[in-house]
This record gives structure tokens, sequence and C-alpha cells, in this order.
């Protein structure tokens, strides 16, 4: 009976992109666990989330990334915890990933 009732609810464009985005995050995520990265941070800041990630000792994986043009550094810096470090990222079911690494000499 009270199916009957229910409220049927359509979502408008900006909303069905933005849930299109959530369903690539989880698939990401899962990817990330994969490759053995873990998950710090989902930035809902703008309408297409971003991941950072630990890359967690898989610096082989980094690596390969990186050699094979998947994986792009986009900062450098230097601070207390790291020292010289770079930040990369890399595209994973069309959500940004991303990760700081110490610098390679």
């Amino acid at each position: 009976m009270r199916d009957k009732h229910k409220q049927k609810y359509t979502i408008n464009r900006a909303n069905q992109i933005a849930y299109k985005y959530l369903k690539q995050t989880q698939k990401a995520i899962i990817h990330c666990n994969a490759l053995g990265f873990t998950v710090l941070k989902i930035d809902f800041m703008g309408i297409k989330p971003r991941i950072e990630v630990q890359i967690s000792g898989n610096q082989s994986i980094v690596n390969e990334l990186i050699e094979s043009r998947k994986a792009v550094r986009y900062a450098f810096g230097n601070n207390e915890n790291l020292g010289r470090w770079e930040g990369y990222y890399t595209m994973l079911e069309g959500i940004r990933v991303c990760w700081q690494s110490k610098r390679q000499e």
C-alpha cells in the first residue's frame, strides 16, 4: 500500500554528473587498493572529486606509472616531513589520484 504513494524524483543534470563521479570515485578507490595505495583524503571542492593517497612503500609501482607516462609530476617543494618532495597524479577511472613522494636524486 505504501508503494502506491511513493513520490518519483527526477535528478537534475548537475546532480546526475555528481552522482556519476561518485560511482567513478568508488571504482578508483578499488583500483588504488589493488595498487597498494591507501586513500588519505577525497577532495569534493569541485564537482569532480580528487583522491589523495599514500603510496605506502610501493615506489616500484609508482616508478612504473611514471616511466609509462601514466603519472605526471605537477608540483615539487621542500618540507619538514619529506624534505625535498614531488607531487604526482594519475587518472584512475576518470578520477585524479595524487600523492607526494620523496624526491629521487
